[in-house]
């Protein structure tokens, strides 16, 4: 790099002296975050189990995209945050298909369980999860989804 590109870098704040420890990096945290989702998604035969439904029909609804799922190591996996203890989120069938195909784990999970502005209950935010969790609209939901991963027009 030149010294005229350095300084150009320099500033625009885009110059970094030094990369951040391991642990503090960005890609290191989204790493760990995707760990985190396999460690806890269901296996195929693990969802059935959870809806009562055979493998067949959890690879259906995958197909189908009723149900989130991705890929890791050859294997199909299916995110927690679409189930409850004893079957799936209420409304979770018609939000899912808005989930766009391709969006990568992290960033569905975290659409999911982190706490929006756009919903919320006696002013405080919630998550897309607790928002069915509690009976609320799926279908404002789903347009929540649609909005937020909308394609951006450059």
């Amino acid at each position: 790099m030149t010294a005229e590109q350095e300084q150009a870098l320099r500033d625009a704040g885009s110059f970094v002296e030094s990369m951040p420890l391991v642990m503090e990096r960005a890609s290191t945290k989204t790493v760990l975050i995707y760990l985190d989702i396999v460690r806890t998604s269901l296996t195929t035969k693990e969802a059935g189990d959870r809806l009562g439904v055979s493998e067949g029909r959890i690879r259906q609804r995958a197909g189908d995209r009723t149900l989130f799922s991705i890929s890791h190591n050859h294997r199909r996996l299916f995110p927690a945050f679409q189930f409850t203890e004893d079957g799936e989120l209420p409304g979770w069938a018609h939000v899912a298909p808005h989930i766009p195909e391709g969006t990568q784990a992290v960033a569905a999970v975290r659409f999911m369980t982190w706490k929006h502005v756009d919903l919320h209950l006696h002013g405080d935010p919630m998550s897309p999860v607790e928002w069915l969790s509690t009976g609320r609209s799926p279908s404002e939901l789903a347009d929540l989804v649609d909005d937020t991963f909308a394609p951006v027009d450059m």
